[in-house]
């Protein structure tokens, strides 16, 4: 793997990794701890979409962005309704 191109890091799927059991459940505390108008997120590194696609069940307006195109190339297959790129 060339490491200074990020962009290389692949995904072979969309699903959820054994991170989401932790995180989850503290980013949906935190976030909905907060007074907003609009609930929407901008996700930097957003990986495979996994994570913004649960954001999404709970009324969260995701736009994301990744350097894997294999990520994204995942997301898109699985989550094409999230704005990912």
């Amino acid at each position: 793997m060339n490491t200074s191109d990020i962009s290389s890091y692949t995904y072979t799927s969309a699903k959820s990794a054994h991170t989401h059991a932790y995180l989850l459940p503290t980013l949906k505390k935190y976030l909905g701890n907060l007074d907003l108008r609009e609930k929407r997120l901008f996700d930097l590194g957003c990986s495979n979409g996994s994570m913004a696609n649960e954001l999404t069940k709970h009324g969260w307006d995701i736009t994301g962005i990744d350097a894997s195109e294999t990520g994204i190339e995942q997301a898109k297959i699985n989550y094409p309704g999230l704005n990912l790129y």
